[in-house]
């Protein structure tokens, strides 16, 4: 071992030593504002973390100012390719990361009503059509559903017998 392992080796454990200990169950963010997906009480949020005061017509405003740059790139998109998930994903991204990023400075909580009817109003802009084009899968037919069924459950019983005979014939 070197001297600088050496030393280095000490300041890790002491360093480990000084972070505190979290139970695994119990592991929660210590400052953010953000919901996660296991926490039920998302909607009632407002009444259980206050995070200083969230002036919340400044915050639509700055969310008009987000939909402004969306509506521009979405613009430079064709009409056709607002349904290809490849080609809207990044405009799509960038708006859900810059309406945190400003509902984060602004002291508010996310998701929150405001951001929410304005999502329902893009998605009712511009995905609204978009449902109507997936693509619909039929049954298989039933001669092809019968056959992968049965002929694993005839082979099942065929391999126990010749592994038991096998098994069989071999001790003798």
């Amino acid at each position: 071992m070197s001297r600088v392992t050496f030393l280095l080796l000490p300041l890790l454990f002491w360093g480990a030593m000084l972070q505190p200990s979290i139970d695994i169950e119990d592991e929660k963010p210590l400052h953010t504002n953000a919901t996660m997906e296991n926490e039920e009480s998302f909607q009632d949020q407002e009444h259980y973390y206050s995070f200083g005061h969230c002036d919340k017509t400044a915050l639509e405003q700055q969310y008009y100012i987000i939909l402004e740059f969306f509506s521009q790139r979405m613009a430079e998109l064709k009409e056709e390719s607002w349904c290809n998930w490849s080609q809207v994903i990044r405009p799509y991204l960038s708006l859900t990361e810059y309406f945190i990023d400003v509902t984060f400075i602004m002291n508010c909580t996310y998701p929150n009503p405001i951001a929410e009817k304005l999502f329902l109003n893009v998605h009712g802009h511009y995905f609204q059509e978009c449902s109507q084009q997936e693509e619909v899968f039929s049954d298989a037919p039933l001669e092809v559903v019968l056959s992968l069924t049965l002929i694993p459950i005839i082979l099942i019983p065929i391999f126990v017998f010749l592994v038991v005979w096998k098994n069989l014939n071999c001790r003798t």
